[in-house]
C-alpha cells in the first residue's frame, strides 16, 4: 500500500510532465527536454524511493524517452525502474513494455536485456496463472452444471 507522501509526490510530478510535447527519438530526444520535465523527474524519483510503483513506471518513461535527463545511455537505468514497477505489480508498466516491444527488442546492452528478461518471465508467469484460474473456473462451472442436471433428474 502506497503512502500518502509518495502519492502526493507522484501527483506533483504528473502535474509538470507533458509527454506529448515532442515525439520520441531514441537518439536525440533528450535535447528537447524542458524545465518541467526535470521537475517531474525529480518528483518521480522522490516517490520512487518510497517504492511507489506508478512513480517507478513514470521515472522509467522519463529515462527511456528522455524526459528530464541530459545524458546518453539512460535506457538501461529506465528499464531497471520499469522492471521494478512491473515486479511491484503495476499493470500499466507491463502494458508500456508491450507497447514498446519493438524498441526493446533492438537493445543489446546486457544489463538492459537482463531486466527485460525478468519482465518477460514475470509476464509469462502471470499469463500462466491467469490460464490456470480460467481453467479452474471452467471446471467449477462444469461441476455446477453436472450437479444441476443430477438434481433435475432426481
Amino acid at each position: 500500500m502506497a503512502n500518502k507522501k509518495a502519492e502526493e509526490l507522484f501527483a506533483e510530478g504528473c502535474s509538470h510532465l507533458r509527454y506529448s510535447h515532442h515525439k520520441y527519438d531514441d537518439t536525440k530526444c533528450y535535447e528537447a527536454t524542458t524545465e518541467n520535465d526535470f521537475m517531474a523527474k525529480d518528483f518521480f524519483e522522490k516517490a520512487a524511493k518510497q517504492d511507489y510503483a506508478p512513480a517507478l513506471r513514470e521515472l522509467a518513461r522519463c529515462y527511456i524517452e528522455g524526459y528530464g535527463v541530459m545524458f546518453k545511455n539512460k535506457t538501461t537505468k529506465g528499464i531497471k525502474y520499469l522492471c521494478q514497477a512491473v515486479l511491484a505489480g503495476d499493470k500499466n508498466a507491463l502494458d508500456y513494455c508491450i507497447e514498446r516491444e519493438d524498441f526493446f527488442s533492438k537493445l543489446t546492452d546486457s544489463d538492459a536485456c537482463a531486466y527485460l528478461k525478468q519482465i518477460s518471465d514475470y509476464h509469462d508467469a502471470l499469463m500462466a496463472k491467469e490460464a490456470e484460474t480460467e481453467k479452474e473456473e471452467e471446471t467449477d462451472e462444469t461441476e455446477d452444471e453436472a450437479k444441476d442436471t443430477f438434481v433435475e433428474e432426481t
